[in-house]
């Protein structure tokens, strides 16, 4: 698959979970090449289609940069690699989720898109599982005792009390 064919693979990903999702110019782009928005939620999305690199520190370091650049609410590195320790290491509490290669690898073998953000998982579960930014808990579903409406929280409420949106559910 060529680089641009992947970027459209991961828009796709992205378009499944309910954002709406424009590609970048191909160059001068800082290292984003989606920006993604859902909700009043913005992210931007970095793909890297690597046989035998590794993602170092230094990648994720500017994808960082990029998203607070960007005003953007979280980043994603979407990559056929891995990151090294000291990369996954410094990901730690900030807003950056990972789909790496073995998480790509479970989503073409199941079924071609992203699982449902919904979709409950345990704490050593699915690399997809959406993890609190601030404690790193997978987060679960929950809903709003006012309007029943569902959302993903944080399962160490009180004591951490992030939540994100779920994506509106196609009629």
């Amino acid at each position: 698959m060529a680089p641009v064919e992947f970027e459209d693979w991961v828009g796709a990903r992205f378009e499944d979970l309910g954002y709406r999702v424009k590609s970048t110019a191909l160059s001068g782009d800082h290292g984003v090449d989606l920006v993604a928005t859902r909700d009043g939620e913005k992210v931007v999305i970095q793909c890297k289609r690597y046989r035998d690199w590794k993602i170092s520190e230094h990648v994720m370091r500017g994808l960082y940069g990029t998203m607070q650049h960007e005003s953007a609410d979280r980043a994603y590195l979407v990559t056929t690699s891995y990151l090294t320790a000291p990369a996954r290491t410094w990901c730690r509490g900030k807003p950056i989720e990972i789909w790496d290669g073995s998480c790509l690898s479970s989503m073409s073998t199941s079924s071609a898109t992203a699982p449902s953000p919904a979709a409950k998982h345990s704490d050593r579960g699915h690399a997809l599982s959406p993890r609190c930014p601030r404690c790193e808990s997978v987060l679960i579903e929950r809903r709003n005792r006012h309007t029943g409406e569902a959302f993903l929280g944080c399962p160490s409420y009180p004591e951490c009390k992030y939540t994100r949106s779920l994506p509106l559910a196609a009629s």
